[in-house]
């Protein structure tokens, strides 16, 4: 099977040329697509796609791009060469295989899937014909802040990791609209799974491989038939133990701070996310902080939007054209987070304890 998704061959002149792509979903998508659109010199949008006409007509206007009523048809086109899907998590797996059965690279976002069986699925796929799947969490390099974190366990030699405590909140009062946010079974947990999937793509593997998982979740303000408030427990096979709590209900200036501790027999890193506004994310920075015993505090910081969540367009663009596919590093670190999510999603459902599949 061919390793290069485009039917239009792309020159050696042309190996850096921007990804041409059709986008999928403008719900969450219509930012994206404009974020590409405005200021992403290594992606360029050639087409978007959406059910609701009147959406459709009005983005794909805006942007001077084709528009597309279905997702056959856009696949169809032999002018792109990537799709940017951004529709909902439910039935991903099987959307991301039929797009890499017509030969298209696959751009995506959090969570990647909810069922492991059907990540380990599209993965394959995309293994075997040698392309491209990227998302940003987790994300297909280490970002900054990880990096940092990675380097300080060895340099510093911070030894058995005992504990890691995440919290993330912000100040939502949701109303129901009849999208997958209203489904308990696929938005279960919903403020874990929507905010701090993060935590368990980017931070829980520096406490080993999981065994089990608990929830416990509520519904305080929302009017939606999914909570608004959740806290998961993270055992781990080496016995350290995890947390994770995350809140639509709190409003105290702090909302997506982002905050998570790791404890290790000689140290503690913290990390937490200094934001600037509400509307406007691009000044937001991460903060690493180590602390050691005998030694001075060390600080890192990341240059803005250089920390973990953030799409690494251009590990996209230089993956596809230097032919380098989905390596095994990448899918495995997408699964690990694909497996808490399943145990999660039905610890939440059946109020149990649930394992993590190995």
């Amino acid at each position: 099977m061919p390793k290069q998704s485009q039917l239009l061959p792309v020159s050696e002149g042309l190996q850096m040329a921007p990804v041409r792509l059709g986008l999928l979903g403008l719900n969450f998508g219509e930012k994206i697509a404009l974020k590409i659109a405005e200021s992403v010199d290594c992606l360029k949008i050639v087409g978007v796609c959406e059910l609701d006409q009147a959406k459709l007509n009005r983005v794909a206007n805006g942007l001077g791009v084709k528009a597309y009523g279905q997702l056959d048809a856009m696949l169809d086109d032999p002018e792109i060469e990537a799709i940017a899907l951004f529709t909902g998590s439910a039935g991903r797996g099987k959307l991301v295989s039929k797009i890499l059965q017509k030969g298209r690279h696959v751009l995506t976002t959090k969570p990647f899937e909810l069922e492991v069986a059907e990540a380990e699925r599209a993965l394959k796929e995309a293994k075997e014909r040698g392309l491209v799947v990227h998302m940003n969490s987790p994300a297909p390099l280490p970002s900054s802040d990880v990096a940092t974190i990675q380097d300080w366990i060895e340099k510093y030699d911070l030894g058995w990791p005992l504990a890691f405590h995440a919290k993330t909140w912000s100040n939502y009062r949701e109303q129901p609209n009849r999208t997958w946010y209203d489904d308990p079974e696929q938005c279960a947990a919903a403020p874990i799974l929507r905010l701090g999937v993060y935590f368990l793509n980017e931070f829980a593997s520096f406490m080993g491989q999981p065994r089990s998982v608990h929830v416990v979740q509520s519904r305080i303000f929302t009017q939606r038939p999914t909570s608004d408030h959740a806290h998961m427990t993270i055992e781990f096979e080496n016995s350290a133990i995890g947390s994770v709590f995350a809140s639509f209900c709190i409003e105290d200036g702090h909302a997506w701070r982002d905050e998570i501790t790791l404890n290790f027999e000689r140290g503690t890193v913290n990390r937490w996310v200094k934001r600037h506004t509400e509307t406007d994310m691009s000044l937001d920075y991460a903060v690493t902080e180590l602390w050691k015993k005998g030694e001075k505090t060390i600080q890192s910081q990341t240059e803005p939007g250089a920390f973990a969540g953030w799409y690494q367009w251009e590990a996209f663009q230089r993956a596809i054209r230097q032919g380098e596919g989905t390596t095994s590093q990448y899918a495995e670190k997408v699964l690990y987070g694909v497996r808490l999510l399943e145990a999660m999603r039905l610890s939440a459902i059946s109020g149990q304890t649930q394992p993590v599949k190995s």
